[in-house]
């Protein structure tokens, strides 16, 4: 024989007698509702069957007609349901609760199991898309009548709430934008036309905020949220009095079928035992993240609850113990800045879920309120520009540099080398942007400008991902001479300067494009070309839709200087080698006798690949003079032309 209600600390065979104080929260977390078997298990025990057996046909008759208290069936209650159900009421502080399949199936049947035909509710305009979506296209097909109302103004809830209501749904704190409900007050005008107030209790938890005790009637939770919390499993939760569980929702959810399955309950029993450590830690780094992200000059605005400049500080002091886990953010600049802001984020998790012990963002535009259309989305304050934070349980400095980190090395960065930054990396490109402080002088040279490059090098980019960090990269040669292309040539360049103690040459192969990046100047309104490389001028005014203008004199970077990339033989350009010269010219032109052949390139990438190697060579032969037959054209041959141009400066 079971009963729906247990004392506390119950036990089969035996008995306990239960505390003679009020426990604490915390306590009732761990052993509230506990049901023990004759077993005398010390954790809670998981039936994982679907039905029960009688001790004849009789007891199975009274059991039906409710006058024997019975298990009849999973759907309908399970001991391990009953547990967690005995121990959420018990720490909600109320009379009675229903575990259900999922979130949405208990914002669902709280809601439905009290409306039919010509009923009207009333509900607070900042809500979760799939709860709109139930009350706004779902409900209105029985004809039930919905009125949305904005903020806490006293006046427009009392219009509202002037005609009979049968229920106000409240979803305090709002998803995605924390927004806060005065519960006391909706709850005292809704009372006054008989509306049964039900509050969406999932952003606070039952660890930060109490509906019941603020007058709310029914509270409800998406218990995969905070209550689970560990990314697990799917559960959901309704509470309040006796009479609303036994008479209302009971009888709607019996042949509708949302039950939780018993594993599920178990699940969720074991994470009761560490909601208030976990939720109390994560409300925590959320106040610490947001109070970062208020300060951050890159975000145009913050809503958390409890940052004291959050228009609803001082209802969510009264009504609230912590601000939540959840942080709702605007990022200046559109979408596609929003996802370049998301996609480099290196501990935070990109996911809809929230209330997790591992923090996750997502983009509610997008995902969890794109069923919106547009103009909803507008009126919710759900913009582009708009990411939902839940914090999670990791060190919130790790949090706060991670969100940092993104733009951790400049200072600004202007829309038009975000636009270079995504067409062109990873590549050959360098953009010279305003340094950030972390960016000092040993990597600038003392400029207040940084370059900044994505290499696509496989090697190059795992080494950065492994390391975390951004590598400083000095070219690979000495002042003025030529440049490196493999690791045989860093090895002949610097090989006498390395300590084999501490020094490494990694070799990843030869490189792919030969001639070094294109350096775009971006610290100014508009971009200028440096040195070019395999992106052209053409390319940069194309992408950026901005004329190249002409370089600024006081911004230096590398491979500028007039004589450059000059091996100790004499480069000449375009002339007739006579014997005894290097020369480097495409394929089909023939090389005269005696002249020694330094290369043959095929075209203008085969020229850019083997010049360097080929100047090298040229100085290992001992060579007096190279002779270059410069190539014709834009891109790479104009990059060529310019490191020869350079190369052969007297």
């Amino acid at each position: 024989m079971t009963k729906r209600s247990r004392p506390w600390g119950y036990q089969d065979p035996g008995t306990a007698t239960p505390p003679n104080w009020e426990l604490h929260p915390d306590t009732v977390a761990v052993r509230g509702g506990l049901s023990r078997t004759g077993f005398g298990e010390t954790g809670e025990a998981l039936f994982l069957n679907s039905g029960f057996t009688y001790d004849s046909a009789e007891q199975a008759e009274s059991a039906f007609k409710e006058q024997t208290e019975h298990f009849l069936y999973s759907r309908f209650g399970n001991p391990t349901n009953l547990t967690f159900e005995n121990r959420i009421a018990a720490i909600e502080g109320s009379e009675a609760a229903l575990s259900m399949s999922t979130g949405m199936s208990a914002m669902f049947a709280s809601v439905a199991c009290l409306v039919q035909a010509g009923d009207h509710i009333v509900a607070s305009a900042s809500m979760f898309s799939s709860c709109y979506v139930v009350l706004t296209e779902i409900l209105p097909k029985w004809g039930v009548t919905i009125e949305l109302v904005e903020g806490n103004d006293k006046k427009k809830w009392a219009a509202a709430l002037s005609k009979p209501t049968k229920v106000v749904f409240l979803e305090t704190p709002s998803n995605p934008l924390m927004e806060i409900v005065d519960i006391r007050m909706v709850s005292d005008l809704a009372h006054k036309v008989g509306a049964t107030v039900i509050v969406d209790n999932v952003l606070a938890s039952p660890v930060l905020q109490k509906p019941l005790e603020l007058g709310a009637d029914v509270v409800m939770y998406s218990a995969t949220k905070h209550i689970d919390g560990q990314g697990r499993v799917l559960g959901g939760a309704i509470l309040g009095s006796r009479d609303y569980i036994k008479n209302s929702v009971i009888p709607f959810t019996r042949h509708t079928g949302q039950s939780m399955s018993a594993f599920n309950a178990w699940v969720m029993l074991k994470s009761l035992e560490t909601v208030t450590m976990r939720v109390e830690r994560m409300a925590a780094n959320a106040l610490k993240v947001a109070e970062f992200l208020a300060s951050n000059s890159k975000i145009e605005s913050v809503s958390y609850p409890f940052l004291k400049s959050d228009k609803n500080y001082k209802l969510a002091k009264k009504q609230m113990r912590g601000g939540g886990t959840t942080i709702g953010f605007k990022v200046k600049g559109g979408k596609d800045k929003t996802f370049k802001f998301m996609n480099l984020l290196r501990v935070i998790d990109i996911s809809n879920n929230l209330g997790d012990s591992k923090s996750l963002i997502t983009h509610p535009s997008s995902t969890t309120h794109r069923r919106l259309g547009p103009e909803i989305q507008a009126q919710m304050g759900i913009t582009p520009n708009l990411v939902r934070l839940s914090v999670g349980l990791e060190n919130a400095d790790d949090l706060i540099a991670d969100l940092e980190q993104a733009r951790e090395w400049a200072r600004e960065i202007p829309d038009y080398a975000e636009a270079l930054a995504a067409a062109f990396w990873p590549g050959p490109m360098t953009l010279i942007l305003p340094r950030s402080p972390k960016a000092g002088d040993w990597i600038t040279g003392g400029q207040d400008s940084v370059g900044v490059r994505v290499p696509s090098h496989p090697i190059a980019r795992e080494l950065i991902r492994r390391s975390g960090l951004g590598l400083a990269a000095p070219s690979a040669n000495r002042f003025g001479r030529v440049s490196t292309t493999t690791a045989d040539a860093v090895e002949d360049e610097l090989g006498a300067h390395l300590d084999p103690t501490r020094d490494l040459i990694l070799d990843g192969g030869e490189c792919a494009v030969g001639v070094e990046s294109t350096i775009i100047d971006c610290s100014g309104d508009a971009p200028s070309v440096l040195r070019p490389g395999a992106i052209t001028v053409a390319d940069v005014e194309r992408v950026t839709g901005k004329p190249v203008i002409e370089a600024r004199r006081e911004v230096r970077a590398p491979g500028t200087l007039e004589q450059h990339y000059s091996p100790t033989a004499q480069v000449v350009l375009d002339v007739i080698a006579q014997p005894g010269d290097g020369m480097i010219a495409p394929e089909e032109e023939p090389t005269p006798e005696g002249v020694v052949r330094l290369a043959a390139p095929r075209d203008v990438n085969d020229y850019a690949r083997l010049l360097y190697s080929a100047l090298r060579r040229a100085d290992a032969l001992g060579l007096p003079r190279v002779i270059v037959q410069s190539p014709i054209g834009d891109g790479l041959a104009a990059a060529i032309r310019d490191r020869l141009k350079r190369a052969a400066a007297a």
